[in-house]
């Protein structure tokens, strides 16, 4: 059972905010889950998270 968890930067207009990351890798089911204000960028971000996931060669969860 892993727990991951790493800063990175978000933009707000112009300005970048530092966000916290965290991943928990837990054996089972597969789920990906973003929690955050209701906003269509958060929505956007899973397709690029998808995107980005499929491009450095690892696999998708069907499930998800």
């Amino acid at each position: 059972m892993g727990f991951a968890r790493t800063c990175a930067v978000a933009l707000v207009g112009v300005e970048g905010v530092v966000v916290e990351v965290q991943a928990d890798l837990e054996p089972g089911v597969a789920a990906f889950t973003l929690v955050g204000l209701p906003d269509k960028s958060l929505t956007e971000s899973r397709d690029r998270v998808r995107a980005a996931v499929v491009n450095s060669g690892a696999e998708w969860p069907s499930g998800s």
